[in-house]
Parts: C-alpha cells; structure tokens; sequence
C-alpha cells in the first residue's frame, strides 16, 4: 500500500509530499521519502515575485520537480 501526505516544511512557501509505502496486513513501513515541491495555485503579482525571489535565494526545486526521470 502506498500513501502520500502534502504538507509544508515550516512555511506555506516550502510544500512538499511525505509518501509512504507499507507492507500490506502486517503495516511493516517499507519506506518514507520527502519531496519538495514549488508552491502553486493562484497567485497575486505580488506573491509570484516573492516566490521567485525564494525560488533564486533558496534553491527551490524546479517547476515538474519530484518527477521521475526517465
């Protein structure tokens, strides 16, 4: 079974997914693992140019981040 959680990593500017992924009947945690995420959603003017300036001083991951690559 696999299972994944959005949440924030100390502010909304920084979400990420928790997925996890647990053995069937027994619910042995077989894994955990974080990704970090670009905010989204609509945005005023004002909060894109807040988030790209984070986006240039922090390192953000790229828009499509956390994708598998082929």
């Amino acid at each position: 079974m696999v299972d994944g959680l959005r949440t924030f990593a100390g502010s909304p500017w920084e979400p990420g997914d928790l997925n996890t992924m647990v053995a069937g009947a027994s619910l042995y945690e077989l894994d955990v693992d974080y990704v970090g995420r670009r905010r989204s959603g609509q945005m005023t003017a004002r909060q894109r140019e807040v988030r790209l300036k984070r986006a240039l001083d922090l390192d953000k991951p790229p828009r499509g981040g956390g994708r598998d690559l082929p």
